[in-house]
C-alpha cells in the first residue's frame, strides 16, 4: 500500500517533529491541502494498519507517533503556539538546542521569524543567557518564550523583542514584554 499525499504529509511532519496530536496533524493537512476535513481517524488507522505508526490515547488529543518513538511534549506544545499563526506561517522548521521551533509569518509588511524556547520554571535565568548571547546578532526578530505558568515572565531578563505564551484548558494565551 502506499500512501496518500494527505498521509504522505502526516509522515514529513512526524519525521520532522516527532510525535504530534492528531487534531494538530488535522489543522495542518487541512491547511497545506485546503480541505476540510473533520478528522484523519482512517488515514491514521491505515498507517497504523500497513506502516509501523501508532496512537497515543483517543480522541483528537492522541499523539500519532512512529512506533516506539516518545513524544517530546515541549515540541508538541511549541507546536500548538505555531498553529496559532497557521494562516500566516510561510515556513517552518524543527530547531536544535533550547530552540524547539523555527517559524516564519507573514504579515502586513514584511515576513517575521518566530523562535519558540520553552522555560521550565527555574531554567528562567539559564534561558536568558542562552538568549542573550545566542540571538545578541540573530537576524529571529521575535523570540517566543513557552512558559509553564504566567509568573515566569518577570524572571525572564533577555534584551531581546520577546513575547511571553502560556498552555492552558482554553489553548495558547500570549504575553507582552514585562
Amino acid at each position: 500500500m502506499f500512501l496518500n499525499p494527505y498521509q504522505k504529509y502526516i509522515d514529513e511532519l512526524i519525521n520532522e517533529y516527532g510525535p504530534l496530536q492528531m487534531r494538530q496533524l488535522l489543522v495542518m493537512v487541512n491547511s497545506k491541502f485546503k480541505s476540510r476535513f473533520p478528522n484523519l481517524d482512517k488515514y491514521i488507522a491505515q498507517m497504523e494498519r500497513y506502516y509501523d505508526y501508532e496512537r497515543i490515547g483517543k480522541g483528537e488529543e492522541a499523539i500519532v507517533a512512529v512506533r516506539g518513538m516518545q513524544p517530546d511534549y515541549d515540541i508538541i506544545r511549541s507546536f500548538e503556539v505555531m498553529l496559532y499563526f497557521n494562516n500566516q506561517v510561510i515556513c517552518h522548521r524543527r530547531s536544535r538546542e533550547l530552540v524547539t521551533i523555527r517559524f516564519y509569518v507573514d504579515d502586513e509588511n514584511h515576513t517575521r521569524e518566530i523562535s519558540v524556547i520553552p522555560v521550565k520554571a527555574g531554567s528562567e535565568k539559564m534561558v536568558s543567557e542562552y538568549v542573550n548571547d545566542r540571538f545578541a546578532k540573530s537576524k529571529s526578530e521575535v523570540v517566543m518564550y513557552l512558559l509553564e505558568n504566567k509568573n515566569q515572565i518577570k524572571k525572564i531578563t533577555s534584551k531581546r523583542y520577546q513575547r511571553f505564551a502560556v498552555i492552558g484548558k482554553q489553548g495558547v494565551v500570549f504575553y507582552k514584554d514585562k
